[in-house]
């Protein structure tokens, strides 16, 4: 038994899950993308912004935009919810006729990654903090990936 002991704690260490890698466990972790946030690669001509702010303990609404000199040209809008003990992000855009659901499947201190498999693009979208910059990515989960960078602005 002594002897299987030590084999059993490293087995163990090996599937349990890496701590930096970790299934959402509340939206208060998503505090940080709170506020408002400037694109910096934003086409030229246009400016772009995301602004996020806490609706309640469960919810997060956001408004994604873009401007052409003082035209409206893009708009989303965003949320993210805590139902039971799920997190969704959830883009509503005029090209969908209903708001597209993705589920939250990893978070960690300064990101987050959210799925839905059955959505035509993106079927990925993240969130990460960099060096005081925000990098919000759409993907399709392989090669096709576009970024956006974003500036605090407060």
């Amino acid at each position: 038994m002594k002897k299987l002991l030590p084999l059993f704690l490293t087995l163990a260490a090996l599937v349990a899950p890496h701590s930096g890698h970790q299934k959402p466990q509340g939206i208060d972790e998503l505090s940080w993308l709170l506020g408002q946030w400037q694109r910096l690669n934003a086409p030229p001509g246009t400016t772009a912004f995301e602004f996020w702010e806490k609706q309640t303990d469960t919810e997060y609404k956001g408004i994604g935009f873009t401007l052409k000199d003082t035209d409206t040209v893009f708009v989303e809008h965003l949320q993210l919810l805590q139902e039971d003990n799920a997190l969704f992000y959830i883009a509503k855009v005029a090209e969908n006729d209903n708001p597209v659901r993705f589920r939250l499947t990893y978070t960690n201190a300064d990101g987050f990654i959210c799925e839905n498999p059955e959505h035509d693009f993106p079927k990925v979208i993240s969130y990460k903090l960099e060096q005081n910059k925000l990098i919000a990515s759409i993907s399709d989960g392989a090669s096709r990936k576009k970024d956006f960078v974003f500036n605090k602005l407060n």
